[in-house]
């Protein structure tokens, strides 16, 4: 009893808080655990997007640089006489090819770009004249 002659309900209100908190306590472990696993999660989604905007733009970039390189050793004439209208046909392959190159590389620049892979891109494999004159092996 308190001085007063009341009741000393101290102890009680004193459990009820100690109860609350480790109740308040339980509840944030809980949603910092499904939060973490809500990133970690993020985190797997964003990388398997990132490689598959990767293997999709090196899909397109390889065949690109080919023709690019092809329309530009046939415009040379090394496959033969080149009259004009061959060289006009070339030259909207190669304005065709360059304008898709862009494109396929500034989707991957933007795609690649997320705080932690920006600047990341991989360099492509690289075709270029010699080595398609030169063949396979």
């Amino acid at each position: 009893m308190a001085a007063n002659g009341q009741p000393n309900n101290s102890h009680a209100v004193s459990s009820d808080y100690g109860a609350d908190a480790a109740d308040l306590a339980r509840q944030l472990e809980t949603v910092t655990q499904d939060l973490r696993q809500k990133s970690e999660r993020l985190s797997e989604l964003s990388e398997s997007a990132h490689r598959f905007v990767e293997d999709v733009a090196h899909d397109f970039r390889t065949p690109l640089t080919v023709i690019q390189e092809f329309a530009s050793i046939m415009a040379d004439g090394i496959g033969g006489d080149v009259n004009e209208k061959h060289r006009e046909f070339l030259d909207l392959i190669s304005c065709a090819t360059r304008d898709l190159a862009e494109l396929v590389d500034n989707s991957l620049i933007a795609a690649s770009c997320v705080p932690a892979r920006c600047g990341s891109i991989e360099g492509p494999m690289v075709w270029t004249r010699s080595s398609i004159l030169a063949g396979p092996g």
